[in-house]
């Protein structure tokens, strides 16, 4: 029998139990704010195929699983003058164990003479200083990006991969894939009448390390990619691999089979006319999406990891770029939350030639690329809702 004034037994275990298990939470607590999350690994798997035809080496090449023919043709040291663009898939995904024919045409364009026929850059001294990089994102995506530190505020103007770059034939894709990345860049030069202080190349490998060392990026995902990759709508966190997935996704359902309804590939099927514009528009804003997500993602790290990812940016693309340490740090400097970011397409019109579009580029628009009033002719899509990339 207890009394009322009579005290209960202190249970010094329970107390001891329930001391540690707030000590645990705390100290969990701690390390998840104190310690960076892991960086996203990916277990890296390869696929052997062959390349023959119409490339400048033919031989049987190892890439990573999900790999595309633009990367097969890559690793052949890109085509030959001769070959067939007209008949080249280059979002085909390479399967294990085939053989790629790139096919000829039977006769080889002198091309270094349609490149010297275009007239040369005239470079004049700039009323403002401006940093101009024409960035190609393997294989389809083309920007050319200025920067004006004076104005604070960088112009993207995306160019179509379509776009007519030589001969009546020759889109900008194919004159990449022919001619190489310098040359790529004196006709895009001439072609344009725009100069180019800078280039680089970004593959699928490349980019998708970039998202993981930023430890992925936050998308709004659309009803569309999310049915497809099996994913909620929203905002979403994205891996490298479904980040390089995301930008170049294009619906399915904007095609029409070309009499083999089994078949679900691309090659099998092609863009209604009508829904070309809707699937590139897509494509492109999920594009400009991306870019504003690693844009804020990056500007999460302190000053010092923004250094230190930069310089291995830098690295892991030395090959295929002329940027330097320096002046990546002065671009990736000025990305900071107030820097006006204003997107804009590339003036022109598409054409259909059998299978094959082509954009055609518009004289006078190019003239305006190259005035000071370029600022107004890029506006910036999220105040306007008129411009729209596609």
């Amino acid at each position: 029998m207890r009394y009322p004034n009579e005290r209960r037994p202190v249970n010094y275990r329970r107390r001891k139990i329930i001391f540690i298990s707030i000590v645990c939470f705390l100290c969990g607590i701690a390390v998840y704010l104190l310690f960076p999350k892991p960086e996203f690994k990916s277990v890296k798997r390869f696929t052997t195929a062959g390349l023959c035809g119409c490339v400048n080496k033919r031989a049987v090449y190892r890439l990573p699983v999900g790999s595309d023919l633009a990367s097969l043709i890559a690793a052949g040291h890109g085509l030959r003058p001769s070959a067939d663009v007209s008949r080249i898939d280059f979002d085909h995904i390479i399967q294990q164990d085939s053989v790629y024919h790139i096919p000829c045409r039977g006769y080889e364009l002198d091309l270094d003479s349609a490149v010297n026929a275009l007239p040369d850059v005239i470079r004049r001294p700039e009323d403002e200083k401006k940093i101009t990089v024409l960035y190609i994102g393997f294989p389809a995506v083309y920007f050319l990006v200025t920067y004006y530190p004076t104005k604070q505020y960088i112009s993207v103007m995306y160019l179509p991969h379509s776009t007519v770059m030589l001969s009546n034939e020759y889109r900008l894709m194919d004159v990449y894939f022919t001619l190489g990345l310098e040359k790529t860049v004196e006709i895009v030069e001439k072609k344009l009448g725009y100069q180019i202080d800078y280039y680089f190349t970004q593959n699928r490998e490349t980019f998708i390390s970039m998202v993981d060392k930023l430890n992925g990026v936050y998308i709004d995902v659309d009803s569309d990619y999310a049915r497809a990759y099996g994913r909620k709508t929203g905002v979403q966190e994205l891996d490298g691999f479904h980040a390089w997935e995301y930008i170049r996704f294009i619906n399915k359902e904007n095609y029409r089979s070309k009499g083999k309804k089994s078949k679900k590939s691309l090659e099998h099927l092609q863009l209604e006319t009508n829904n070309l514009d809707l699937a590139y528009q897509m494509r492109q804003m999920r594009q400009k999406k991306m870019i504003a997500a690693l844009r804020k993602r990056f500007n999460q790290n302190s000053p010092i990891e923004q250094v230190n990812i930069v310089r291995e940016i830098v690295q892991q693309l030395r090959f295929n770029s002329n940027l330097t340490v320096d002046v990546a740090l002065e671009l990736a400097s000025s990305v900071g939350e107030r820097l006006q970011v204003r997107y804009g397409t590339l003036p022109g019109h598409y054409q259909k030639k059998e299978d094959r579009w082509f954009y055609i580029p518009d004289q006078s628009g190019k003239r305006i690329l190259n005035e000071s009033s370029d600022r107004e002719t890029f506006k910036n899509t999220n105040e306007t809702q008129k411009q729209i990339l596609y």
